[in-house]
């Protein structure tokens, strides 16, 4: 049974990386040829930001809910709600934080027109943080599919 687990796990995890990596390839192919060089480059600087942020956040995170919740099964819907609490205090002070330092930032990179840009990345703050406790709370409770 464990052995089945498994293989439906990694399959499920291959199948939707396939699927990631083929839908951003297809993403920047099409953007790369719609929206010219200044536009496309602003994406790139934005994706390379939200890239970091998403690795600043979602790891440990994940790993945290996972193992406490693989930890102590019949607790699993209150360590969920607890990280949820948690979590939205957490994004409220890191998007609060990083939004005060985006002027600092697109200064810094020479271009005042990526401010808006950066703006909306506040708002992936709080969903970054969620779908890693969710992420963390299915992987605890063996629900690898989901």
């Amino acid at each position: 049974m464990a052995g089945f687990l498994l293989t439906k796990g990694a399959s499920s995890l291959l199948i939707a990386q396939g699927v990631v990596v083929a839908s951003a390839y297809i993403i920047n192919f099409w953007l790369g040829r719609h929206l010219g060089a200044e536009l496309y480059g602003s994406y790139g600087v934005v994706l390379a930001i939200a890239t970091v942020l998403n690795l600043l956040f979602a790891p440990g995170i994940i790993q945290g809910v996972s193992k406490l919740v693989a930890e102590n099964r019949e607790a699993a819907h209150s360590i969920k709600r607890e990280a949820i609490k948690v979590m939205l205090l957490s994004s409220l002070v890191a998007g609060v934080a990083y939004f005060l330092l985006i002027n600092a930032l697109a200064n810094l990179l020479n271009d005042a027109a990526l401010t808006t840009y950066l703006q909306l990345l506040t708002l992936m703050i709080p969903a970054y943080l969620l779908t890693s406790v969710y992420s963390g709370y299915l992987t605890g409770t063996k629900q690898f599919v989901k």
